[in-house]
C-alpha cells in the first residue's frame, strides 16, 4: 500500500516539476508513475478498482490545475507573457499601406489563382484577385488596399465597335 501511495505522490510531483522545469521528460514519467500506481492499486484492491482510479484522476487534474495557478504566481510568468510594446517611436512598423494604389490599373505578371504579381509603373506587387482567376498579361484595377494585402479585380476591356454602338438599337 505504502508504494502504491509513494509512486502515486512522486508521480504528482512529477508532473508539477514539468511546469517549472520544462522539457516534457519530467511529465512523461510524472504521468507513467501515476499510470502504474493506478494499475498496481486496482490490481491488489480491485474491489476498490473505482475509487482507486477515480482519486488518481482527480489528484492528477489538481496537480495539474496547482502548476497551472502556480506558473501565473511566479516569475516564471515572464517567460510566457510579452510585457512590451511594440511602438512606432521605437522603430517597430507594421507592413507598408499605400492607399494611392486603390483605383490604379496593373498588368497581372503572374497569374492570379488567386494570389500572384502584379506590375504597376515597372514594380512587382504581390497581389490577390477578388476570388477569380485573372490569366497573366490581362489588365487589372486595385480595389483595396489593407497592410501589404493588394486586391485586383480584372478590367473589362472595351473595344471602339462596342463604345460607338452603345444605346442604339440595331
Amino acid at each position: 500500500m505504502t508504494a502504491i501511495i509513494i509512486m502515486f505522490l512522486a508521480g504528482v510531483i512529477l508532473v508539477l516539476a514539468e511546469f517549472f522545469l520544462p522539457g516534457l521528460i519530467l511529465g512523461i514519467i510524472g504521468g507513467c508513475l501515476i499510470l502504474a500506481s493506478c494499475i498496481t492499486g486496482v490490481m491488489q484492491y480491485p474491489q476498490y478498482a473505482p475509487l482507486i482510479i477515480g482519486g488518481e484522476l482527480l489528484g492528477f487534474f489538481i496537480a495539474l490545475f496547482a502548476g497551472f495557478y502556480l506558473i501565473t504566481k511566479t516569475r516564471l510568468r515572464n517567460l510566457f507573457i510579452l510585457n512590451e510594446t511594440m511602438s512606432a517611436e521605437e522603430g517597430y512598423t507594421g507592413p507598408s499601406q499605400n492607399p494611392e494604389l486603390v483605383g490604379q490599373t496593373a498588368k497581372v505578371f503572374s497569374a492570379l489563382r488567386p494570389a500572384g504579381t502584379i506590375i504597376l509603373d515597372k514594380e512587382r506587387i504581390d497581389a490577390i484577385s477578388d476570388g477569380t482567376f485573372i490569366d497573366a498579361g490581362k489588365t487589372v484595377k486595385i480595389i483595396t488596399v489593407q497592410g501589404n494585402r493588394v486586391v485586383v479585380e480584372e478590367q473589362q476591356e472595351v473595344s471602339i465597335a462596342q463604345e460607338g454602338t452603345e444605346g442604339q438599337w440595331t
